[in-house]
């Protein structure tokens, strides 16, 4: 079958073709000079520079500004991404997460949305995509609902508190339940910490991949205590060989509740059947948290792919985004 264009058809695909032939010729200069930062020792502080305003793009000046994109893709691509070793790949993270890019991100998501603090609460008719913030977002009800019929008071742990907005709210609306927020960085569990001051809410560091330590970190008894353990949108920053380690040192511990909130993409297959770990750009990665658990021993107690921005053509910045939501338990004699 023949497809015929017209002439304004034809004139306007071949100025679209000069446009991207005269864009890549404008960018091939700029690349290879983007690549000799990477490569090159010479240019490694200008590089580590670069990398730091990963959260700070006011830091840059203007050719900073023209070279940023080029230096932090090609040092995700031949970098970050070949690092065989998580411990290593998790170091370099930390020039552009860490420190003080690490509060700076945590002050910003302190405002982003007013969750808690001061007399706030978690909108849940708040509009994302085409769902409203309680069907998008089924962990805070989950949370509230097993803490609400408790028969004694929980230990609750949130991975990657960042700014410590979120288990904040709820160590002040259950004031007889433990509250601890974990984060990798020091700088940002000082500033938790100084920003909350609640009785029953602490901000210790402590990585998912050594949240078995966490037990010997804190002040609390914990003998005949129930756990539950949430992490919303911070599992996609770990490492996914210690992701595999986060839910191995889950398992071996006697009544944990574990509830899980994050993004994934569904461009390379459904996330809760590529039994993988799949890299979804900058640090983020797609896990399959449900094979990840039951692999490890964890019995699913519900489990859902929510799809909030589809159709995607109505939101192609999100296009393929999902919801991850986990919810397991354990029933293992206490191993710690």
């Amino acid at each position: 079958m023949r497809i015929f264009f017209g002439k304004e058809t034809l004139k306007i695909m071949q100025s679209i073709s000069v446009q991207k032939i005269i864009t890549r010729i404008l960018q091939l200069p700029l690349g290879l000079i983007g690549l000799a930062i990477v490569k090159i020792y010479l240019f490694k502080k200008y590089k580590l520079h670069l990398l730091s305003t990963w959260r700070e793009a006011q830091k840059r000046n203007k050719i900073d500004e023209i070279l940023y994109k080029y230096v932090f893709f090609l040092w995700i691509k031949f970098e970050y991404l070949k690092e065989k070793d998580p411990d290593k790949r998790e170091t370099l993270k930390s020039i552009c997460m860490g420190g003080e890019n690490g509060k700076k991100w945590a002050e910003f998501y302190q405002t982003k949305n007013i969750i808690s603090s001061s007399g706030g609460s978690i909108n849940l008719n708040a509009k994302i995509g085409h769902m409203t913030s309680q069907e998008a977002c089924p962990i805070f009800n989950e949370i509230s609902s097993i803490l609400e019929n408790a028969n004694s008071n929980y230990l609750v742990i949130q991975i990657g508190s960042s700014s410590g907005k979120e288990i904040a709210y709820f160590a002040k609306m259950f004031s007889q339940h433990e509250f601890v927020g974990s984060d990798i960085y020091d700088e940002v569990v000082e500033y938790s910490n100084g920003f909350y001051n609640y009785p029953n809410l602490s901000f210790v560091k402590c990585s998912a991949k050594e949240i078995v330590n966490i037990f010997n970190i804190i002040d609390i008894d914990i003998k005949n205590k129930p756990v539950l353990i949430f992490s919303s949108a911070s599992l996609q920053y770990v490492q996914p060989e210690h992701i595999t380690i986060f839910f191995n040192s889950l398992s071996k511990f006697q009544n944990l509740k574990i509830l899980l909130l994050e993004p994934g993409n569904e461009s390379k297959g459904k996330p809760d059947e590529i039994k993988t770990s799949i890299w979804r750009g900058d640090f983020s990665f797609t896990h399959d948290y449900k094979w990840y658990a039951e692999k490890s021993g964890i019995e699913k107690v519900k489990f859902d792919i929510i799809r909030p921005y589809y159709p995607y053509e109505d939101f192609p910045i999100h296009k393929n985004v999902v919801h991850y939501f986990y919810s397991g338990k354990t029933n293992f004699k206490k191993a710690y």
